[in-house]
């Protein structure tokens, strides 16, 4: 985002645009990694490598396959897709070949999200991390050197996206190393599954990722609600840019860390509950979602203690400070029941059900926090604010409905009722 204003505010605008796609790219590559992450951890507590090392690569093959096809989607409807944005001809004219070169990066860059899903899995985040940082170090060195190169005449969007592409490729291919070395010694007559076993465990996978996936289009359709709702307020453009500076703050200093600490806890319950300790999976996965939201509470606290500080410095239109005062305020209440509620959501998919979190996050993140959203802002007439207050109270409600999805999903199991360790299938 710091380069493309040296291009200007149309190189700006395109660059956030265009990467609205990415973020899209990287809902689909989350969604497989949850599900890599549960039957990978699961046989791996289990020891049935023979398993795990199939699912792996399953995951693999499938990252590559939805990459491509989502390469093929960006190309044929980059130009409508942006037209929804109601972009001038100067941004469309930047973001079209940006979005379509970003997007030759789809493949590689869901790969390494399923490759660092794996080395969770297998207790091996060193390799997860080195993984990310490859892929991100690449990407700011190359985006540098040929920004301020002559390449395309300097200054150029094109360097950016082929930065991205490039950097996408470096690093899969350096993680299909690591993850080559790290299955190397299963290679026995005695590790390999059948072809009926390599099915059923391919289609368990698929079977995991369609609703993890469906999950996290849901909250993408969830914040396209909110932008659609904001452009019928008064000021429709600062309700909008309110709600922009909003998420980025939320996506940086909370639901990054809030995402890692949840896929802990998905690898952490998968391998106890493989492992057939059902009782300490349930107790784990508490503890974790507890220990994040206290976490979260001390952020959310200094959000809410310099809300007017930050939303002076995001913006100098009165109505959008106000937007941002408003949304930061309740980040007391907000970040904590975020955490809670999607470390609690990665532990039952890391247990084996996608399928529960799905339905939880539809029927509370998009049905019921829409119709607070209207009744708040439009019917009652508190704009903003209104969206706010739908956002904080269906999150403090997605929490307490996550606490008595993991009570039943392991009560169901005999956990509770038994005190006795149990398989959850």
């Amino acid at each position: 985002m710091y380069l493309a204003s040296i291009v200007g505010p149309e190189g700006q605008a395109a660059v956030g645009i265009g990467d609205q796609m990415i973020f899209a790219v990287i809902v689909l590559g989350t969604g497989l990694s949850c599900a890599a992450s549960s039957l990978v951890s699961r046989s791996v507590g289990a020891k049935q490598f023979s398993v795990c090392q199939t699912a792996s690569f399953a995951a693999l093959l499938l990252a590559a396959v939805i990459g491509i096809l989502s390469t093929f989607a960006a190309s044929g409807f980059a130009a409508s897709f942006l037209k929804m944005f109601h972009c001038s001809p100067d941004v469309e004219s930047l973001a079209i070949p940006y979005t379509v070169l970003c997007s030759f990066a789809n493949a590689p860059f869901i790969v390494v999200l399923c490759q660092s899903a794996i080395f969770r899995s297998l207790s091996r985040t060193d390799l997860a991390l080195y993984v990310q940082l490859l892929t991100v170090g690449s990407c700011h060195l190359l985006s540098w050197t040929l920004f301020f190169s002559d390449f395309d005449g300097g200054h150029s969007l094109t360097a950016l996206s082929l930065a991205w592409v490039i950097s996408s490729f470096i690093g899969a291919s350096a993680g299909m190393l690591m993850v080559i070395r790290l299955f190397a010694p299963l290679k026995t007559t005695d590790d390999f599954l059948s072809k009926s076993q390599m099915l059923k465990v391919l289609a368990e996978l698929c079977k995991l990722a369609i609703p993890a996936v469906m999950a996290e289009l849901a909250v993408v359709a969830a914040n396209f609600l909110l932008y659609g709702l904001s452009s019928g307020l008064t000021d429709a453009a600062s309700a909008q840019a309110a709600l922009t500076v909003k998420l980025k703050i939320e996506e940086t200093i909370a639901l990054i860390p809030i995402m890692a600490l949840g896929m802990a806890a998905s690898v952490v319950v998968g391998q106890n509950v493989g492992a057939g300790e059902a009782r300490t999976a349930y107790l784990s996965a508490l503890r974790i979602a507890g220990f994040g939201a206290a976490l979260a509470l001390v952020v959310g606290a200094l959000v809410s203690m310099f809300a007017g500080v930050i939303s002076n410095g995001f913006s100098n239109d009165l109505i959008t400070q106000r937007g941002i005062f408003n949304y930061l305020i309740l980040s007391i209440l907000y970040f904590p029941a975020c955490a809670f509620s999607t470390t609690i959501a990665n532990a039952i998919e890391g247990a084996g059900s996608t399928v529960m979190p799905m339905w939880m996050t539809l029927l509370i993140l998009v049905l019921f926090r829409g119709i607070c959203a209207f009744v708040f802002a439009i019917n009652f007439g508190l704009g903003i604010f209104g969206i706010a207050i739908s956002l904080c109270l269906s999150q403090i409600i997605m929490a307490c409905g996550s606490y008595f999805l993991l009570h039943f999903f392991f009560f169901r199991s005999g956990v509770i009722r038994s005190h006795c360790p149990t398989v959850c299938h």
